[in-house]
């Protein structure tokens, strides 16, 4: 079967293109990532969303864009009639999960990223390679 070598060439091109474009989104996450993991209280994840009371009772706000908060975080519909310093100590476990998310939710994404990054740029250098090995046997027939 004798293929076009445009069409070989053209392949092992936009393959190396793709790997490219994959390598930068994925650095970008990457880095992202990075900071949100070194500092998870400012990370988008985190976004300061603390318990606060509405009509007399306490109530939470959703953690992250699209997540849910785990049900342990969940507080149910109570009246504010405890102390400070139990609603102190309620606000400090829930603050520490949140940091605990968020930093779980960065290092993940640091993982996929990282995996990615090693996979474009495998993927560009073995089709980069690839390509020249088949301009060669075409240069020495020109």
């Amino acid at each position: 079967m004798n293929r076009s070598p445009w069409i070989v060439l053209a392949y092992g091109y936009v393959v190396c293109l793709v790997a490219v474009i994959t390598l930068i989104v994925n650095v970008d996450r990457f880095v992202d990532a990075a900071f949100d993991r070194a500092h998870p209280a400012q990370s988008r994840e985190f976004m300061f969303a603390a318990p606060f009371s509405v009509g007399g009772t306490r109530q939470t706000v959703s953690f992250g864009p699209g997540q849910p908060p785990p049900a342990s975080s969940t507080v149910s519909a109570r009246s504010d009639s405890s102390s400070p310093a139990e609603q102190r100590k309620q606000y400090e476990a829930w603050r520490a999960e949140r940091l605990e998310q968020a930093t779980y939710l960065a290092t993940k994404q640091l993982v996929k990223s990282a995996l990615m990054i090693l996979l474009a740029i495998a993927l560009f250098v073995w089709h980069w390679r690839w390509l020249q090995r088949q301009r060669e046997p075409a240069a020495a027939v020109a």
